[in-house]
């Protein structure tokens, strides 16, 4: 995972850049479910801060960056996961 994508971005430039990469190498089949889940979840609880806005809400930059079909392969990865407490 780390050989591939940067694991943690500076900016939420390159996070998005970063995740529209990684979900264009899925739908290419480069990689796995399982690797794209463990990406999400790792950009997820690393980079919350970068990633999200509040509780459920994506930063505007990474929806737009993203579009609608990524964002929407990006929350069928989080199904399930519960966010940190604190």
């Amino acid at each position: 995972m780390g050989d591939k994508y940067q694991l943690y971005p500076s900016t939420v430039k390159l996070l998005a850049v970063e995740l529209k990469t990684a979900i264009d190498d899925y739908n290419a089949r480069l990689i796995d479910a399982n690797e794209l889940r463990s990406l999400v979840s790792h950009y997820a609880d690393n980079c919350g801060n970068k990633m999200f806005l509040g509780p459920g809400e994506f930063n505007p930059t990474v929806t737009q960056r993203l579009g609608a079909r990524r964002l929407q392969t990006v929350l069928a990865m989080m199904v399930g996961r519960q966010g940190k407490m604190f």
